[in-house]
């Protein structure tokens, strides 16, 4: 799947031979697609390539794996078998299991691959073979490294248990893709910590499946945004020029050029700096090298802040900057940084809560309000009980209030329970997020929730009219709807498209969003206030896909005629639903106590109806 949105995999150091260098038995054609440089790998004779580095070269007990079929279509094994020398050929030898009889075996089946591939699965009936490419990588590109061969002939092997060398002539063929991003212009003591390469309107995949003959196209799948490949925390690399290198799942870009951002961030004291080139880029081919070249020299930079001290008091500081975690923190007291419009990476790192006790603001969060183009990725934050009185409120952020905010690898659990502030006629809880008005954008992806979000609203004259929306990624998100009739009827669109929540989880929680304590309301207040409870989010105007919610109670106002009081699993206004809604599933979810529910959830557009679509529901 091709999405319109930035994809990106990041990059760790790794050593290696020189690009362009060749080794015994390979030769490297060298190519030009606009400003990258193509190297593609030729087996000559009986070269075994293991595709481990420039050298291609064998390590003496590399192990490879090796499955058999016989002219009847009974399949064996896999087996594992190893390298009997080092270098670029190298005989494979292994034990060899079939029935109680001399069994001719018509077809090998052997493929190698790195230890940091994930899934990996041959179905010797299909002759196929299924990976994963992990979210994070090492930098040895040796362990992100996957390959396949196949022969067939007739193969006599005893009854019982047979020692095998595979037959002269076997080369592999390499199924990823590889791409080495070389620097120079680093200044002293400037130490490389990551990279990212972008391809404007594509995601890298993150497996696949490939044939073992070569005679069928690969299929590959996608996460749905951002499939990743990060760099570990302390690996890094220092000198001039750098060498960085990463697998990637091969992408059929259809003969079009799609630009390629590469993005360095380095580190030296205190400080650091982020450096970003474009290339043109028309294909990321199988048993193909890429290679890219950057003189940071000559490249503008952004200045990057560790954060080392325990405290966010930096961000007050510069409120527009890019900040990087370095470790974990415990904080006392909620941060509520207003008006944050810069970046912070979390590195993986956990902001801790545990002794915050109480908070009492209009907007509530570690940032109060997000302005302008705010990014958040890569962060965990956890408290164990947070009372407070709120507005607007969520772990991470209490308000977008313009531009869009960017939350990415986002992770937070706690408890959290709220009530009116002041006299606010509104409350919008989140577990990640509490508001985003018409005008403000979230993209949310790869994030989780699991706690609990309580809110109790209270009025002061009960002929007023009180909102309140609770969700556990965001509370209320309006992106494209300046107005919201009374939801007598569906008033479903694409309005809100430009906000997204994707790749999301909620589990192990409970949703609390009540009046007075209690789930039915009365008196003046009937026919004017709003409660929408949804797993993923009270109200959610923008795109909700392949997000899920499991083992999720919620408990909150509700009415049968559609006057603005509801709970669903998923989105609790699903009157005004982004129509395209899809992929999104709830299981073991119940509603005020009723029965567990288990189903899918697609908007009515995805759905080709007239309503939202809910599987537990005909």
């Amino acid at each position: 799947m091709f999405l319109a949105a930035g994809a990106v995999a990041l990059l760790a150091s790794c050593t290696g031979s020189e690009p362009g260098a060749s080794a015994g038995g390979m030769r490297t054609i060298e190519m030009t697609i606009g400003a990258l440089t193509r190297g593609v790998y030729v087996s000559e004779g009986d070269t075994r390539v293991s595709y481990d580095d420039l050298a291609a070269l064998w390590e003496e007990d590399d192990v490879i794996m090796v499955g058999f079929a016989d002219a009847a279509g009974r399949t064996y094994g896999p087996f594992e078998f190893r390298a009997s020398q080092a270098g670029a050929v190298s005989d494979f030898t292994g034990s060899v299991t079939v029935g109680e009889e001399t069994t001719v075996l018509t077809k090998i089946y052997a493929y190698y691959y790195g230890s940091g591939v994930t899934g990996v699965n041959a179905d010797l009936r299909a002759g196929t073979l299924a990976f994963g490419l992990p979210a994070v990588q090492n930098g040895n590109l040796s362990d992100y490294t996957l390959g396949v061969a196949y022969a067939t002939g007739e193969y006599s092997v005893e009854a019982g248990t047979t020692e095998f060398t595979l037959p002269a002539g076997f080369a592999f063929r390499p199924s990823l893709a590889r791409l080495d991003v070389n620097m120079t212009g680093l200044a002293a003591g400037e130490t490389v910590q990551s990279g990212t390469v972008g391809l404007d309107g594509y995601t890298f995949y993150d497996g696949g499946t490939v044939d073992f003959a070569g005679t069928a196209e690969p299929v590959f799948s996608a996460a749905d945004v951002n499939a990743a490949v990060r760099v570990l925390p302390g690996v890094s690399a220092s000198g001039d020029p750098a060498g960085y290198m990463v697998g990637i799942v091969p992408l059929d870009l259809g003969g079009r050029s799609a630009r390629m951002d590469v993005t360095v961030i380095t580190r030296s004291g205190q400080s650091g700096k982020r450096y970003t080139a474009s290339f043109a880029a028309t294909e990321l081919a199988a048993a193909t090298r890429y290679t890219v070249k950057m003189d940071v020299a000559s490249l503008q930079s952004e200045e990057v802040t560790y954060i080392e001290d325990g405290t966010l008091d930096a961000i007050n500081n510069d409120k527009d900057g890019y900040f990087i975690l370095t470790d974990d923190m415990t904080l006392d007291a909620m941060p509520n940084i207003t008006d944050f419009g810069g970046t912070l990476d979390g590195d993986g790192h956990t902001i801790d809560m545990g002794t915050v006790g109480s908070v009492s603001s209009e907007q509530a969060g570690i940032f109060a309000t997000t302005t302008g183009d705010a990014t958040i990725v890569n962060l965990n934050v956890k408290v164990e009980s947070l009372e407070g009185d709120a507005s607007e409120g969520g772990l991470i952020v209490g308000k977008v209030k313009d531009g869009t905010l960017t939350l990415d690898n986002v992770h937070a659990s706690g408890s959290i329970t709220a009530t009116r502030y002041g006299d606010s006629n509104h409350m919008f809880g989140g577990g990640l997020v509490g508001f985003v008005p018409m005008g403000a954008v979230l993209e949310a992806a790869n994030c989780s929730f699991t706690g609990s979000v309580s809110t109790n609203m209270t009025a002061l004259i009960d002929a007023n009219a009180y909102n309140c929306y609770v969700g556990g990624i965001v509370g209320a998100l309006e992106t494209g709807v300046d107005s919201f009739e009374k939801n007598t009827d569906y008033a479903g669109s694409e309005a809100g498209a430009a906000s997204s929540i994707v790749n999301c989880r909620v589990f192990d929680a409970a949703l609390v969003n009540t009046w007075r304590g209690g789930t039915s309301i009365g008196g003046g207040i009937a026919v004017r206030s709003e409660f929408y409870t949804g797993g993923i989010a009270g109200r959610c105007t923008g795109r909700i896909e392949n997000c899920s919610v499991e083992n999720t109670h919620l408990t909150g106002v509700v009415d049968t005629d559609g006057a603005g009081r509801q709970a669903k699993p998923v989105v609790g206004n699903d009157w005004y639903e982004y129509t395209f809604n899809e992929n999104n599933s709830y299981t073991n979810v119940t509603v005020n106590g009723g029965e567990a529910r288990t189903g899918l959830y697609r908007g009515a557009g995805a759905a080709g109806t007239d309503r939202p679509d809910y599987s537990d529901i005909q």
